[in-house]
């Protein structure tokens, strides 16, 4: 049990990228419709190389952001073998919450945000000076940004679609399904924002607070005294 956990530990990406693809296997064998499951997956495809490709060798990101991003691709592709709109525990999320429809649409876009806004903060602290408040400002506005493209990629998709696969694809005909996608997918971007700060104020104590007020001090690198397309002084 030992040595399997320390391989499990050196070989952790390469275990997700295992589990990824024998659910992903899964999802391909017989779905409920063949079109909707090559549509939902374009994105999969789309994704994927970036995760295991641009997120290994150049953000390197820590093995809770890849648990988290692989957590959420497969809620995506169960969702893709099923079609969204009829996902068995949908029905159940239904009955929980007191609705008619099938909610499984709405916990993947709410996922999105609690599961990738980790991800994107983890990227900011990475690779740009973010800091403090700016640390938790960017990520969720990435997962906006993102959440809104997703919605366009959608609607042109749909548009190219028969209205059965259509309708398997947004997972119902709610006129509404925009805004309710993109306000759970804000919520679940909260969520996690909030648990983020929280830990790191407990950690931090009473350094938190000033680090947050610090982050809005203007640094001492030198500033543009002029738009560079105006070519006018802005200062």
């Amino acid at each position: 049990m030992s040595r399997f956990r320390t391989l499990l530990v050196q070989h952790y990406r390469l275990f997700l990228f295992v589990v990824f693809l024998a659910v992903w296997l899964w999802s391909a064998y017989n779905p409920a419709n063949s079109l909707d499951w090559f549509t939902e997956n374009k994105m999969t495809f789309f994704f994927l190389p970036i995760v295991f490709g641009f997120c290994i060798w150049y953000v390197q990101f820590s093995k809770l952001s890849f648990t988290l991003i692989t957590t959420f691709l497969i809620l995506h592709i169960i969702g893709s073998h099923y079609g969204y709109g009829s996902v068995p525990f949908g029905y159940t999320l239904a009955d929980w919450t007191g609705v008619d429809s099938n909610n499984y649409d709405k916990l993947v876009h709410f996922s999105f945000g609690l599961l990738i806004v980790y991800p994107l903060r983890e990227f900011f602290l990475r690779v740009s000076p973010a800091k403090g408040f700016w640390a938790y400002l960017l990520p969720f506005n990435a997962v906006m940004m993102m959440a809104a493209l997703y919605e366009i990629f959608e609607w042109v998709t749909v548009l190219q679609l028969d209205p059965k696969t259509a309708y398997l694809f947004i997972g119902g005909n709610d006129p509404f399904d925009t805004t309710k996608d993109m306000f759970v997918a804000a919520v679940g971007a909260l969520i996690t924002l909030s648990i983020v700060a929280i830990l790191e104020w407990v950690i931090l104590k009473e350094k938190f607070w000033p680090k947050m007020r610090d982050s809005f001090i203007r640094d001492g690198r030198d500033h543009p005294k002029e738009d560079v397309l105006l070519h006018k002084d802005i200062l």
